[in-house]
């Protein structure tokens, strides 16, 4: 019997550390319409688990914009405190010429007080850039999240159609499987990249 199947490969590519979301081997919706009612939940669960992975990346790419824009505001604070630091030196150079001692004091401590804050605007800036570090980590995740949810649906699919048809390739099922495999072993490395990301983070949070 001649096999019906349809299976395409993606055009998209993929290098370096991102993570390829849509799988390879796939299994058109138009050839499922002979599948059983039972075989039809499970690919409809599969769909829902993919739309779950899919709403959780636009969550996480959210969260990344917003820090983001934190980081360019830290940038900016960061530049207001210098600018009050070098005036606060001025201001000091400027009373230690009349050697006016009550002009000295308050002077001296306002130049401390905007240094003291350069650092706290310094470092919240650091950690920022750990959280947006952390934040880019978790978008990877969720690429890959949504790779293994595609996967896990075409293998699904590719299950109830052989089934229903009567022709199962086991060649075939062994290349939607191991393109499970493959993209559950794509999750695990980024979530390791996520969590060392996530310790560097927490290291770097500034004490109040």
């Amino acid at each position: 019997m001649k096999q019906g199947l349809l299976v395409v490969v993606s055009a998209a590519l993929c290098s370096g550390a991102c993570v390829q979301q849509r799988p390879i081997l796939v299994v058109p919706d138009s050839s499922l319409a002979g599948i059983s009612a039972g075989e039809r939940t499970q690919v409809d669960a599969m769909a829902v688990l993919l739309r779950a992975a899919k709403d959780a990346r636009v969550s996480r790419k959210s969260a990344l914009t917003s820090v983001e824009r934190e980081v360019q505001m830290a940038g900016l604070a960061i530049q207001r405190d210098k600018a009050a630091v070098n005036i606060a030196e001025l201001q000091f150079q400027a009373a230690q010429e009349t050697a006016n001692a009550d002009a000295m004091l308050p002077a001296n401590k306002a130049r401390q007080d905007a240094g003291a804050q350069l650092d706290r605007s310094t470092a919240t800036r650091k950690y920022l850039e750990t959280q947006r570090d952390y934040q880019q980590q978790l978008v990877r995740v969720g690429d890959a999240e949504i790779a293994v949810a595609g996967a896990k649906l075409e293998l699904t699919k590719y299950v109830a159609l052989t089934q229903a048809r009567g022709y199962p390739n086991e060649e075939k099922l062994a290349e939607f499987k191991s393109q499970v495999a493959g993209a559950e072993a794509d999750l695990a490395e980024v979530q390791v990249l996520a969590a060392k990301a996530e310790a560097t983070m927490s290291a770097m949070r500034p004490v109040l």
